[in-house]
């Protein structure tokens, strides 16, 4: 056993006694007490401690000492493992390991056994598994002892020994998933969920299920081995709901649901054979209000969950539950309690209480419709919110509206055609006599406006505000009053400058009053809910309405800048921040002639808040400075050179935010839930990644500032760009925020560009630095839309560098394409695949396309990275380009979709533009689609084709000639269509009438008569767009080959009046 060794020359020395002494200290209510004894603890040898804790366990002589001392070992294995155990030689670690077991099987009490049975856990997670021999499957975990005493438990027939054995198996799956272990494990699940003499035993088994099956997500075989568990499982759950087991030594009489919450995340499919009667018992249980809010928030949360998930499956299988569902979700959202100070409460957001039944509600709905789709649930929401608008209870009317609300980002494609309907039952209630209803109506119409976009504005904004200016008069309720004014940034957001317009006097007017009577508010009273949003929709205004803002500049300027200057105190930061945010996009609206009075007065005061009033790292101004330093780059342009030494301590400080990352158990978990600031991700068995999430924000926009930066200042930068470089390089693997990974990839180029000052050796060093990072961070891009960021970013570099630039990366850049584009087919399979599912629908076909989107806007940007390659290196590429060729070509089959063919399309016409002649050996791979794309009916892929029958002519050679004249009856066609100059068709013509162009200046005389009769067709029809520089080439052409009498005289006969007129005219 272990040598306990001394206590650090601590008079402990090794006496068991004092050890216990040690740990009440450690338990002592008076701190000087407990501060002591976790100096003298610390001071232990982990190994030494790991001895006593186990005696401790094992002869303690009181409950509490012996479960302090099981949690005590429990952390010691988690944080000190490799010090307290893994040092030590086998015989030893054997034996601890068989103490560890024996405190389990032989504690009394069933608290304290449990707590054993967690360090036991722990210690079995952390042995890992290990390769099993043979058929016995106590040999298929590295500490087979740990398995064989989890099933000696569960056969035991007493059912609080029968939890211990299902706790282990459920805290470490892992030690029971070897294939060698599964017919013990299935007869361990089965004895135990199906256990007639103990409900306690049954949700012990249903909870150790669930964590097993999770663990094994991606073993089929062993997921099939498991099915028959199902049944039982479902009838263990719909047990735990109703009469929950108040005994379970954990004291989470939820657990079973909560496993379930973690089934329909990751093995829903697993689950279809019963999904009738899971979702009806969820439905069910949510609708009944004898049970506590929590268990009704996780049975929605399962539901939920199931629809974000395996949406078809919900829909097929739950269609007759839908209705129902809705119906109690609704319910759930009219739990409001009728305070008749609500509306006069400050910094109270309508959602502060997560826990409510009412935000539950509402987060659900807009999670339901997300996921089933507006198909599956707008019909249910149309046919229950009429009937409460009309309720006269005040609740059930803002339930409603805030439906309303929520339904529109998922149910977007059906609302769309029937908004004049939606909103016009929404806007009577802006007249409510109920405060919180007008709020409700607020927040309908402005969450309106931000899911649909310029509709709103363009088609209502007659309706929409009046009403609102009406309720910036609401000075009874500020919190109305508000949100009418949040609204108002919703609105404006979204609407163009020429409708703003209309109604700037009034709304100007009403912010001018507003502003005016809060301010003095703020100053007799400290009420500053109001004008910190009155502040906020001004700058909102007056980004839209841009140079139309002049003219009320100056009756906001010296007000804002008074605030600016004199809200110092701890308690107007965020008044101050958004009155810094106020001015930065007032002077951006306005531009730099009516602002350049006052920059340099803000710059002052914006650096003097570094100096005079220095700011805790938390407060909320630093954000606001930071994006306001980056509008005054963008006003001031080379002028702000002088303030960059001042600016870029603060936003390097705030780009360079870590983020508190660690472990913890589901226990530690529960203790830190309440904590908004934390988010967590299950791992393995009971361990969590948990990462603090405050600051994340900040660091996305400093990152973003430093782009702005970069790109605006160009070589004033370039002193910054070593720094910053080695600052965004790492950041391009920061998995925790997309927007610093996009963020870090766009500065790539930008940072190359100002590091062009400094010299050819910098400018390569720091390439040579960004390229290899670049390259592997796109590779391992989770995230489709950030990896078409970095793609982006590569293609630009690759020009920005020219050719020679990939080095030694050429090949891994390579193996970066090809691994994307074979990723693109793979995904293009699944997603047949997934067509023929046997829940598949015509809603799941739109989620499929949507995927099929992102992946081709993945493509089009692999095709930017093959054109930047090609426009760089042009005939060098060719040995590469023959590597890619099979992958290309593949593209351009008969089976792959018309997206597919166009970034085809795209990728040859560069192939022919910087190859030129010798492209022609790979004609027929790419020229017959080529040829049918130029007249397919898609108007994008028409056009990438138009275009590369131009660029055949220009740089083809000859032997694209005999193709390109057999192309010429084709875009005499498509240019004297009908609707060749519709919206669709424009850029298709143009690029039709510039392939003919190329086609006559560069392509045998043969083609001249029929080309003079295409130019003559674009002139009589008014075909050519006079404002492009494409008109006046084919003009210039004409007029060529008019000048020749010997050419009019073989061309002329050949056209026809109209054309003779329209050449004559020229």
């Amino acid at each position: 056993m272990v040598e306990h060794g001394d206590f650090a020359s601590n008079s402990l020395n090794n006496h068991q006694s004092d050890f216990c002494t040690l740990l009440n200290g450690l338990q002592s209510m008076h701190n000087e007490e407990r501060t002591n004894a976790e100096t003298q603890y610390e001071q232990i040898p982990a190994q030494t401690r790991l001895g006593l804790l186990l005696q401790s366990m094992s002869t303690g002589q009181t409950t509490e000492l012996r479960s302090f001392s099981a949690v005590l070992l429990r952390r010691l294995l988690v944080k000190n493992l490799d010090e307290a155990y893994e040092q030590l030689n086998p015989t030893d670690q054997a034996s601890v390991r068989q103490q560890l077991l024996l405190c389990v099987t032989n504690e009394p009490d069933a608290s304290v056994r449990r707590k054993a049975a967690d360090a036991a856990a722990e210690m079995a997670r952390n042995i890992g598994d290990v390769a099993a021999s043979g058929n016995d499957s106590s040999n298929a975990c590295g500490w087979p002892e740990f398995v064989q005493l989890a099933a000696q438990c569960v056969h035991s027939g007493q059912p609080a020994t029968q939890q211990i054995g299902l706790h282990l198996l459920a805290q470490v799956p892992s030690a029971f998933s070897h294939p060698a272990s599964l017919p013990l494990v299935h007869q361990l699940l089965d004895k135990a969920v199906s256990d007639a003499g103990s409900a306690a035993v049954r949700s012990a088994g249903v909870k150790a299920a669930c964590a097993f099956l999770v663990a094994n997500e991606e073993e089929e075989g062993t997921l099939n081995q498991m099915r028959d568990l199902l049944p039982p499982m479902l009838r263990g759950l719909a047990e735990s709901i109703v009469t929950p087991e108040s005994d379970d030594a954990s004291g989470d009489e939820d657990a079973v649901l909560k496993g379930f919450v973690e089934l329909a995340e990751v093995l829903h499919k697993w689950l279809r054979p019963q999904l009738t009667q899971l979702i009806e018992l969820c439905v069910q249980t949510v609708g009944n209000q004898q049970l506590p809010d929590s268990r009704r928030h996780l049975a929605l949360e399962l539901v939920v969950t199931l629809s974000e998930n395996a949406a078809a499956s919900v829909r097929k299988a739950g269609a007759g539950k839908v209705g129902a569902l809705v119906q109690q979700v609704l319910m759930l959202m009219t739990d409001l309690e009728d305070d008749p100070e609500w509306a006069l409460q400050e910094n109270k957001d309508e959602d502060d209480d997560d826990e409510s039944n009412a935000i539950n509600g509402e987060t659900a709905l807009d999670r339901l419709c997300c996921g089933l789709g507006g198909k599956a649930m707008l019909p249910h929401i149309l046919e229950l919110v009429p009937h409460m608008l009309r309720s006269p209870t005040w609740q059930h009317r803002h339930a409603a509206l805030m439906a309303v609300s929520a339904c529109g980002e998922g149910c977007h494609a059906q609302m769309e055609s029937m908004l004049d309907n939606v909103l016009a039952a929404v806007l009577p209630f802006f007249q409510d006599p109920h405060p919180r209803v007008r709020y409700a109506c607020c927040n309908a119409v402005g969450q309106m406006c931000t899911d649909f976009g310029k509709i709103m504005p363009k088609k209502f904004h007659a309706q929409i505000v009046p009403n609102l200016l009406r309720l910036f008069d609401d000075y009874a309720n500020p919190r109305v009053q508000v949100h009418a004014c949040a609204a108002m940034v919703n609105f404006s957001e979204s609407c163009p400058k020429s409708i703003l317009t209309i109604y700037l006097d009034s709304l100007i007017s009403k912010l001018e009053q507003i502003l005016s009577t809060k301010f003095q508010e703020l100053v007799q009273k400290g009420n500053k809910m109001v004008i910190e949003q009155v502040v906020t929709t001004l700058a909102s205004v007056a980004d839209t309405a841009e140079e139309k803002f002049i003219q009320y500049y100056d009756k906001f300027m010296p007000c804002l800048k008074y605030i600016m200057e004199n809200a110092v105190q701890k308690e107007l930061s965020l008044l101050r921040g958004k009155t810094i945010e106020c001015i930065s996009l007032i002077g951006l609206a306005v531009g730099k002639e009516k602002f350049l009075a006052d920059a340099s007065a803000v710059m002052q005061m914006l650096l003097r808040t570094q100096t005079d009033h220095p700011l805790a790292e938390d407060d909320p101004q630093m954000t606001y400075m930071i994006s306001a330093w980056a509008r005054m780059c963008k006003i001031m342009g080379r002028e702000f050179e002088p303030y960059l030494p001042l600016v870029m301590g603060p936003v390097m400080k705030a780009a360079e935010i870590k983020p508190e990352v660690c472990i913890m158990d589901s226990e530690e978990v529960q203790n830190a839930e309440q904590d908004p600031e934390w988010q967590f991700i299950k791992l393995a068995d009971e361990q969590n990644f948990a990462i603090k999430t405050s600051g994340l924000e900040d660091k996305a926009n400093a990152c973003q500032m430093l782009v702005c930066y970069a790109r605006e200042l160009r070589e004033a930068f370039a002193p910054y760009t070593e720094q910053v470089a080695q600052l965004m390089v790492p950041l391009l693997k920061f998995y925790f925020h997309d927007e610093v990974r996009s963020a870090a990839c766009e500065s790539l180029p930008h940072l190359l560009e100002c590091a062009r000052s400094q010299g050819p050796t910098f400018l390569g060093n720091l390439w040579g630095y960004i390229r290899p990072s670049l390259i592997a961070a796109i590779g391992d891009e989770p995230e489709p839309e950030v990896q078409a960021d970095g793609l982006s970013s590569l293609a630009q570099c690759i020009e920005a560098m020219g050719a020679g630039c990939l080095a030694d990366s050429m090949d891994p850049c390579l193996e970066l394409l090809e691994k994307l584009l074979n990723s693109h087919f793979e995904k293009a399979e699944k997603r047949q695949a997934a067509r023929q599912d046997e829940d598949y629908d015509d809603v799941e076909e739109e989620r499929l396309k949507t995927e099929g989107e992102d992946d081709e806007y993945v493509l089009s940007r692999v095709a930017d990275v093959l054109h930047s390659l090609l426009s760089a290196y042009k005939q060098q590429f060719e040995p590469q380009l023959q590597r890619l060729l099979p992958l290309i070509a593949k593209l351009l089959d008969e089976s792959r979709s018309w997206l597919d063919w166009q970034w085809g399309v795209c990728i040859f016409d560069d192939v022919i533009e910087h190859l030129g002649p010798a492209s022609f050996r790979y004609q027929e791979v790419f020229l017959p689609r080529l040829v049918s794309s130029a007249v397919h009916k898609e108007p994008d892929l028409r056009q990438a084709a138009l275009y590369g029958l131009g660029v055949a002519a220009q740089f083809g050679g000859p032997q694209y000639h005999p193709t390109l004249s057999q192309m010429m009856p084709f875009l005499v066609q498509l240019i004297a269509a009908p609707d060749s100059r519709n919206e669709d068709n424009v850029s298709c013509t143009e690029n039709a009438i510039a392939a003919a162009t190329k086609i006559l200046k560069h392509c045998p005389a043969e083609n001249v008569p029929r080309i003079l009769a295409i130019i003559g067709e674009c002139l009589y029809r008014e075909a050519l767009d006079e404002d492009k520089p494409t008109a006046a080439r084919i003009v210039a052409i004409a007029r060529q080959v008019l000048a020749n009498p010997e050419a009019v005289k073989a061309c002329w006969p050949q056209l026809t009046e109209q054309q003779q007129a329209a050449l004559q005219s020229r």
